[in-house]
């Protein structure tokens, strides 16, 4: 069971989760609160490809957030 905030950062062609999956899973934890970020042009690969630096910043901007929450 997911208790806190997440984050969910995907690209839309992505090979292997269609978005489809994301849109339901960021329903299903509607009671904690999801946030998805579409980057196109990563593929499956978005955390060393080309797209690295926005997911990391994405990344850290969502923790400062979740964190001013508590």
């Amino acid at each position: 069971s997911v208790r806190c905030p997440v984050l969910i950062v995907q690209d839309p062609a992505d090979h292997y989760l269609h978005p489809d999956g994301v849109e339901r899973l960021v329903e299903a934890l509607d009671d904690v609160g999801a946030d998805c970020i579409w980057l196109p042009g990563g593929e499956h690969d978005l955390t060393v490809g080309p797209r690295f630096d926005e997911v990391t910043n994405a990344v850290g901007a969502f923790l400062e957030r979740v964190q001013g929450k508590n």
